[in-house]
């Protein structure tokens, strides 16, 4: 008697189709690169115009390489098993200008980009920090 074999899953050839459920699709990253030009716009409109001081360009910059950084030691940890960041700690840079790190982070890293409630919570952070610095602004304005 012979033995049977179980047959290979056939591959398929068609495209394949984007997830469309994902939160990070062609038409929303071109929405979050303009955010995102368009909060450094304005801090260069705002720093030319001596409404905030030069060295407050260096804030977003550093504190979204700590955001980026945290975002990647948490995606470590949770692969490997270990304590987590907590999400308090990681929403806590994003408001303190470090957003724009945490969302280059979720899209390159895929880490904290599927949970509707810690996104939710996430644009509020942005949303904040963005009323923040025009308020700043208009308050030397």
């Amino acid at each position: 008697m012979r033995a049977v074999q179980p047959s290979r899953k056939a591959r398929s050839t068609a495209p394949k189709i984007a997830n469309t459920h994902h939160p990070y699709t062609t038409g929303q990253d071109l929405m979050r690169v303009a955010l995102v030009l368009a909060y450094i716009g304005l801090l260069g409109w705002a720093i030319k115009r001596g409404l905030l001081p030069f060295e407050f360009a260096f804030v977003p910059a550093i504190m979204s390489i700590v955001a980026y950084l945290a975002y990647a030691a948490d995606k470590h940890f949770a692969q490997s098993g270990h304590w987590r960041i907590p999400e308090a700690n990681l929403h806590l840079l994003e408001l303190l200008s470090g957003w724009h790190g945490a969302l280059f982070s979720q899209r390159v890293l895929r880490h904290k980009s599927r949970k509707a409630s810690y996104r939710v919570v996430f644009w509020m952070m942005v949303l904040l920090n963005l009323v923040a610095t025009v308020a700043w602004i208009y308050l030397k304005y």
